[in-house]
């Protein structure tokens, strides 16, 4: 038996396959890890191994936030037991991007970000740094279809007061 560094999650190697013993699965090459620390089944957080990052589950699907909006909303946020979620910044967003997902599926792991919404982009905390663009900020678009600049994901600038863009927060993992 080995311990995660991540949590110390006791984890068993067994035929190149990892269990870990406390009800969580990864498999081999598996970067991502479900998480139910209240044990209701209720607010799943979707633990990035990789990134040392943790999404919640239940994507924020409204009918789209202004910037500001998307910021407090994740300051505020009070999603399984935890309390200090924040907007992404556009590389831990885009690193969501998975181009290995079907041509007909938005470019993101389905089986982990299940109520993920493809139709509008998500916001990012990373304002845009050029002279005269104050007003913008990055989103990361995440398109089954290439109806878009993007072929399948991309990284894209809107303006601030946009109210139609989808929200996804995330924290550090301790």
């Amino acid at each position: 038996m080995i311990r995660n560094a991540m949590n110390r999650i006791p984890v068993l190697v067994c035929l190149g396959i990892m269990v870990a013993v406390s009800g969580y699965v990864l498999a081999q090459g598996a970067r991502y890890l479900l998480i139910d620390d209240d044990e209701d089944g209720e607010e799943i957080v979707v633990r990035d191994v990789a990134c040392f990052m943790e999404w919640i589950r239940e994507v924020d699907n409204s009918s789209g936030r202004a910037w500001k909006d998307a910021l407090q909303f994740c300051k505020n946020l009070e999603y399984a037991t935890k309390t200090d979620w924040r907007l992404p910044n556009v590389t831990e967003l885009a690193s969501l991007i998975d181009e290995k997902q079907p041509s007909d599926k938005a470019p993101i792991n389905h089986y982990y970000f299940k109520e993920f919404d493809d139709s509008r982009p998500y916001w990012t905390s990373t304002t845009c740094p050029l002279v005269g663009s104050d007003g913008m900020a990055y989103v990361v678009v995440f398109n089954p279809i290439s109806d878009s600049p993007f072929d399948r994901g991309g990284i894209d600038l809107r303006n601030k007061n946009n109210p139609v863009c989808n929200v996804i927060c995330v924290r550090d993992s301790n």
